[in-house]
């Protein structure tokens, strides 16, 4: 009996285990972790993955990534916080970002306008 790897479509580091849907989910993640540098950098810390749908950026000490959700969700562009995976207060914030099935414009558009939710944020605590 052979065994398939059935994540292996969602690496998008290091070599390919099959060909199907990897580079296309590679080239996502490239395109976001090369935005949110250009726009985002020292304000968002992403955690390096070989695999997944979607990479943690980690919020500066003092942010509220509830906050941060709820600005960028008034901005159109949806990210979870990961405080909500929490059952005590967190010891550091951030938020899941998805990149799967996003076109690389719009995944540039929907970067920008977290950088502008994260900003008001850090200027505004409360919003």
């Amino acid at each position: 009996m052979l065994e398939r790897d059935y994540n292996s479509e969602f690496r998008h580091a290091g070599r390919p285990l099959t060909p199907a849907h990897a580079p296309g989910l590679r080239s996502a993640a490239k395109c976001l972790i090369e935005s949110v540098k250009a726009e985002l950098d020292g304000a968002l810390e992403l955690s390096p993955a070989e695999a997944g749908i979607q990479l943690i950026g980690w919020l500066p000490d003092g942010l509220d990534d509830n906050a941060v959700s709820r600005a960028a969700a008034a901005r159109g562009v949806s990210v979870v916080p990961l405080s909500f995976y929490y059952r005590a207060a967190p010891r550091r914030r951030g938020l899941f970002l998805g990149f799967g099935g996003t076109p690389p414009d719009q995944m540039r558009a929907n970067v920008r306008r977290l950088a502008e939710a994260i900003h008001a944020v850090q200027n505004h605590p409360r919003e």
